[in-house]
C-alpha cells in the first residue's frame, strides 16, 4: 500500500461518501498501534463546514507521531508527519510477522529524537565549554609521555589509572526482515573525561562499508586511538549510530541509534558485554575494565628476514594483555595475572598484506593501542596462514610495561623474523593540562 504519493486529506466525511479502502486500512492499523480514533459531534463543530475536517486523529501516548490540526482544506489537508511517513515506507519492506510498518516506523522514529536529544545535551555542557563540536575526534595522543625521561616525570604530567579494553563489536542478531549478509557503515564511538571528544572504535562511510555476514558478525575496529580513561566521577559513553547501505543512497536505512553509559562505580573486574538493542538488531560491545594502567601503542610490526614474499597468504597479529591483582601468597604481596581476557585484534586479513619498505616489510595494523597494567605484561602473537587458511606458523614475544619510551624485540614466525616495536605512555587525565604546558602566565616567573 502506497502512502507517499498522494497528499490529500486521509479523512472524509462519511455524511459525505465512504471513506476509501486505503484511508480505511491507515486508520485500522493507526488504532491498533494505539491511536485514538475521535469523530467530532454537533456540540463540538463549528458553523463552517470548512472549519473542522470530519474525522480528527487525537493521538494517545508521548512521542506519537503528528498530524497537522489545524482546519483542512482543499489547498492545506491534514497529513501525516512526513518523516514518520518515510520511516513508514522504509519499515513496510522489512516487517517481520510481529509487529506492524507502523510500530517499527514508530520506534525508530522515537530513537533518533532520542539521540538528536543526546547531541543537544552534549553541545550545551560541553561545546560551551571549550570541548569543540559534537563530531570532533579527540585528538589526545597515546604517545603524549613517551618522549619523557622516567626519572624526571612528574605526577602532574600523567596518571596510571583505571582503562577500558576494547576487544570486539558484533551484531549478535538482526531482526525486522533484515537478512544476512548487511552492508553496514556509520560510527562507533567512546566518550571519556579526558575531553569528552568521540574516541572512535569503527567509522566507515557509505563508500567503504563493511559487509557482514551472519558467520562472521564482527565489525572491523580502528580505535580506540588512545586509551579510555574510566574515572570515578565520570562515566564512559558509548554511541552507535549504523546504517544499512542500500542499491542506492536513498533506499539506505537507520540500523540502530543509541548511546550508553559504562560507570566505574558498582563495576567489578572481568569482561562484561554492553547491549544496543532495538526492532531491527542487536548490537554488543565486548569491554574489560582493567585497573592502574598505561598505554601502548604498537606502531611497528616488520619482517626483517624472511624472503621476499612474506606472508604470501596473510596473517594475523594479537596482543594479550591479562588484568591481574595483588594477593598475598605465603606472606608476601604478588600479582597474579588472569588467563580469561580475550585477544586484542590488531590485524587479520587472509590476503597479502604486507607493504615494502626500505629496511624490510611492514603490516599496516588496523588497531594500534590496547591498555597494559603496569605490573602486568603485554603478548604479542602472530600467525602466518597457508593457503588454506590455516595456522601455517606462529610465534610470539612479551613486553614488560613501561611509562615512557620505546620497547623493541624480535622473534620468529616460521622462516620470517619479525620485529616489534611498542611506545609506552602514562595517561593524560584532561585535555586542559595539556593546553597549560603551552600557556605562560604574565605572572609567572622564569
Amino acid at each position: 500500500m502506497d502512502r507517499s504519493c498522494e497528499s490529500k486529506s486521509l479523512f472524509t466525511d462519511p455524511e459525505e461518501g465512504e471513506e476509501d479502502e486505503a484511508t480505511m486500512e491507515l486508520l485500522e492499523e493507526l488504532s491498533t498501534a494505539g491511536f485514538e480514533l475521535y469523530k467530532p459531534t454537533m456540540d463540538n463543530a463549528g458553523d463552517d463546514d470548512e472549519s473542522i475536517p470530519a474525522w480528527v486523529l487525537a493521538l494517545v501516548g508521548e512521542g506519537a507521531a503528528t498530524v497537522d490540526s489545524s482546519p483542512a482544506t482543499e489547498e492545506e489537508p491534514a497529513v501525516v508527519d512526513s518523516e514518520l511517513a518515510s520511516r513508514m515506507e522504509e519499515a513496510e519492506d522489512v516487517v517481520d510477522s510481529g509487529r506492524s510498518a507502523m510500530e517499527m516506523a514508530m520506534e525508530m522514529s522515537a530513537e533518533e529524537e532520542e539521540f538528536a536529544s543526546y547531541r543537544s545535551d552534549w553541545e550545551s555542557r560541553w561545546g560551551t565549554d571549550g570541548w569543540g563540536y559534537f563530531c570532533d575526534m579527540t585528538t589526545v595522543s597515546s604517545m603524549q609521555y613517551t618522549h619523557l625521561t622516567p626519572s624526571v616525570i612528574r605526577r602532574a604530567e600523567g596518571i596510571v589509572d583505571a582503562t577500558l579494553q576494547i576487544f570486539s563489536i558484533k551484531l549478535a542478531e538482526i531482526k525486522g526482515g533484515l537478512e544476512w549478509p548487511l552492508s553496514v557503515y556509520g560510527v562507533v564511538a567512546a566518550r571519556d573525561a579526558v575531553d569528552h571528544n568521540r574516541n572512535l572504535l569503527f567509522c566507515r562511510h557509505r563508500r567503504c562499508s563493511q559487509k557482514i555476514k551472519q558467520d562472521d558478525p564482527f565489525l572491523r575496529l580502528t580505535g580506540p586511538s588512545r586509551a579510555i580513561v574510566l574515572t570515578v566521577m565520570e562515566p564512559v559513553v558509548f554511541e552507535i549510530q549504523l546504517k544499512v547501505q542500500g542499491k542506492t543512497a536513498s533506499e539506505d536505512r537507520a540500523l540502530i541509534s543509541a548511546t550508553s553509559d559504562y560507570t566505574r562505580v558498582g563495576r567489578g573486574r572481568g569482561v562484561r558485554t554492553i547491549c544496543f538493542e532495538n526492532c531491527f538488531c542487536t548490537a554488543e560491545i565486548c569491554v574489560e575494565r582493567v585497573s592502574e594502567t598505561v598505554q601502548a601503542t604498537i606502531f611497528g610490526v616488520r619482517v626483517v628476514k624472511g624472503g621476499s614474499e612474506p606472508f604470501e597468504y596473510g596473517c594475523r597479529v594479537a596482543c594479550h594483555s591479562p588484568s591481574g591483582a595483588f594477593k598475598l601468597i605465603d606472606g608476601k604481596v604478588t600479582y597474579v595475572a588472569s588467563s580469561t581476557s580475550p585477544q586484542v585484534v590488531l590485524f587479520d586479513s587472509r590476503c597479502r598484506g604486507m607493504l615494502k619498505g626500505f629496511d624490510g616489510y611492514y603490516i599496516d595494523l588496523s588497531r594500534q593501542v590496547v591498555s597494559v597494567e603496569l605490573e602486568g605484561s603485554l603478548k604479542v602473537v602472530v600467525d602466518a596462514y597457508s593457503s588454506s587458511g590455516d595456522i601455517a606458523a606462529q610465534g610470539h614475544v612479551s613486553f614488560t610495561p613501561e611509562t615512557c619510551n620505546v620497547s623493541r624485540e624480535r622473534f620468529y614466525v616460521g622462516d620470517a623474523q619479525v620485529e616489534v616495536s611498542v611506545a609506552w605512555s602514562l595517561l593524560v587525565s584532561d585535555k586542559r593540562d595539556i593546553a597549560l604546558e603551552g600557556w605562560v602566565s604574565e605572572f609567572s616567573t622564569m
